[in-house]
């Protein structure tokens, strides 16, 4: 978090965190991050806590990261949803705050996790 310079985020930088479980201000205060590969989160699907993790200037563009699960998109705001695949997200308060250019933003707020 608070990475000021940082820009770009490598595609496999968390392939094999299959234990993790936490997230939390993960990419906070990232101001020049515009993105972030779709399918950054794939193989973390423990993952509980994601709360403030792009808040505070991130500047994300596109889409929210998702995955694909039988031919389906499952956004991180969707994966309370299944279960069956991934952890129930228990604490995701101010995830994407702030990220008003990400296409699925309406959904993301909808979801309650952004402000």
């Amino acid at each position: 978090g608070y990475c000021s310079n940082l820009e770009s985020v490598g595609k496999d930088v968390f392939k094999g965190c299959t234990e993790n479980t936490s997230f939390n201000q993960i990419f906070i205060g990232c101001g020049k991050l515009e993105s972030v590969p779709v399918d950054i989160f794939d193989d973390c699907r423990k993952v509980t806590d994601f709360r403030f993790a792009f808040r505070y200037g991130s500047s994300l563009k596109g889409e929210s990261p998702y995955t694909m699960v039988e031919g389906v998109k499952v956004h991180l705001y969707e994966r309370a949803e299944h279960t069956t695949v991934f952890k129930k997200p228990t604490t995701f308060n101010d995830c994407f705050t702030g990220c008003t250019d990400l296409i699925d933003f309406e959904q993301i707020q909808a979801a309650g996790w952004a402000k």
